[in-house]
């Protein structure tokens, strides 16, 4: 029996759900439930967001054709990304007065806006 000594949260990176290894400086596409290295061997059980939140911050993130830009780590609120996609210009052309998308801290409240960009971030969960 192996002892897990770590929990570790997943972190949006460039478009993928990632763990970081606590040990080394490797990381991997997230597992559903433990992640383990394939540097070092160490294990770790993964956190993920509550399924509303994740599902605000894969919405949020694809709206960004930047997958350099697909960027979210555990603390950043859904408001949060709201403002960065406003900074990376992603509302600026929206279809018409009454597209609308409203968020709190943790999930969405109201979204009308077109499906663009609606998948999931890669995990091999």
């Amino acid at each position: 029996m192996t002892l897990i000594l770590y929990r570790l949260p997943v972190v949006a990176n460039w478009g993928r759900w990632i763990v970081r290894c606590p040990r080394c400086p490797s990381a991997d596409l997230a597992p559903a439930d433990v992640f383990w290295c394939t540097e070092c061997g160490a294990r770790a059980e993964v956190e993920w967001p509550s399924p509303e939140l994740r599902y605000g911050i894969e919405r949020l993130l694809l709206m960004r054709p930047d997958v350099t830009t697909q960027n979210w780590q555990p603390g950043e609120t859904l408001v949060d990304l709201m403002v960065e996609n406003g900074a990376h210009g992603i509302f600026t052309e929206l279809p018409d007065d009454r597209s609308t998308l409203a968020v709190d801290d943790g999930r969405i409240l109201m979204d009308n806006l077109p499906p663009t960009f609606r998948r999931e971030l890669k995990a091999i969960a």
